[in-house]
């Protein structure tokens, strides 16, 4: 028989075709659901990096990219709200649009379908400003959607949510006990020979004395960065041995520490 390679033996064996969004705890009161976080204690579901309007950035740029990226956003909410059908509250953690400048017409469009499909299933629903989020504002206030411009501390888990490009001055984040980030879009990179392929994965690691959780972008027209070779928040400088990372398929896999990857 054929011997199988690493990559394709993940594929057909570790990672099943189907695709089940069973949740699975990454930290004591936390779980990962595909990309989302879902916070038990305080019902609520957080996404991050979903960078919308990427594609008529890169064309306007004169890089043809088809646009795919908001389908494939839709495929994966609608099953995940096929499992998880209501929440009482939705955070989209920083970076919703891609532009740094005033809102393109995609990203106008695409940020207001995303908003109304949320709101069918979350009482509330906040964003949370991340560094490509200059000129969300408007969005925000044409949506009647709360934005918040640092971070915000839930009331029950006591995690402070906020993108993750600077360190939060605020007395919330003094109490806080887990902070959730977005911005670094982490991703493993796995090798067989000249093959290589990347999966997002969550990580789970500390920060002083907090927990720091790093959600993978909801983003599909690129697969993220990998945290061995760097990260750019400043939660996460310095060596990352120490954080766990969850790779993300069909379902959500503990691969251990990023020290074991190596």
């Amino acid at each position: 028989m054929k011997k199988e390679s690493i990559l394709q033996h993940e594929k057909e064996n570790l990672f099943p075709q189907k695709k089940t969004l069973l949740p699975v705890e990454i930290a004591p009161g936390f779980q990962a659901v595909d990309l989302a976080l879902y916070v038990p204690a305080d019902d609520c579901l957080i996404l991050g990096d979903l960078q919308l309007g990427l594609e008529e950035h890169y064309n306007n740029q004169g890089i043809f990219l088809p646009r795919f990226n908001f389908k494939e956003v839709k495929e994966h909410l609608h099953a995940l709200f096929a499992e998880k059908k209501h929440v009482s509250h939705i955070f989209l953690n920083g970076d919703i649009k891609h532009g740094f400048g005033n809102a393109s017409n995609q990203e106008w469009r695409e940020v207001i379908q995303l908003l109304e499909l949320l709101s069918e299933h979350a009482d509330k629903i906040t964003i949370i400003k991340g560094n490509h989020d200059i000129a969300i504002e408007p969005i925000a206030r044409f949506a009647k959607v709360k934005l918040e411009k640092k971070g915000v501390l839930l009331e029950h888990s006591h995690a402070y949510v906020c993108h993750g490009h600077e360190i939060p001055n605020d007395e919330a984040y003094d109490h806080a006990h887990t902070v959730i980030i977005g911005h670094d879009h982490p991703a493993i990179e796995l090798q067989d020979g000249a093959t290589k392929q990347k999966y997002k994965c969550f990580l789970a690691g500390n920060y002083e004395r907090k927990r720091i959780i790093v959600l993978p972008s909801f983003n599909f027209a690129a697969p993220g960065s990998d945290p061995r070779e760097g990260a750019l928040s400043p939660f996460l400088q310095g060596k990352l041995d120490h954080f766990r990372a969850w790779l993300v398929e069909d379902n959500v896999y503990d691969f251990g520490l990023l020290e074991r990857l190596n």
